[in-house]
């Protein structure tokens, strides 16, 4: 059941953010009910995507506080040795570099995710790397 629910609240948030949206009007307390929500769950995939959706989330507020995120789920991406959640680590902390202007530090992690990329073999990965 805990993962039906949780695979429920991964499909809201997906449905409410993209890059390129604003999402202003997501009310604070409930980002902050769905952590105490997400918090008490097991380390697993589903874990890493929540902590991605909410950085992208947090990505409109703060920059420090999205990579936060990112880095929690980077955290348990390895753990579980969860390859994707590794390269949505990278792919989504680099663009924040990007946005930054810190774009060496961004090339070297760039070049880091498509070592691991090449290694998963997957090509949608590789791409992004």
């Amino acid at each position: 059941m805990l993962k039906t629910s949780s695979l429920c609240i991964l499909f809201c948030l997906h449905s409410l953010i993209g890059r390129s949206q604003v999402v202003s009007n997501i009310n604070q307390k409930k980002v902050d009910s769905l952590l105490g929500v997400m918090l008490k769950m097991p380390d697993d995939s589903s874990k890493v995507e929540m902590f991605t959706v909410i950085g992208r989330i947090k990505e409109n507020e703060s920059l420090d506080s999205a990579k936060w995120y990112y880095q929690q789920g980077l955290i348990i991406s390895k753990k579980i040795k969860f390859t994707p959640g590794v390269l949505a680590y990278y792919e989504n902390y680099t663009y924040l570099l990007d946005v930054e202007g810190k774009n060496d530090t961004s090339l070297i992690l760039k070049q880091e995710a498509l070592k691991i990329a090449l290694e998963y073999g997957n090509d949608t990965w590789i791409g992004n790397a």
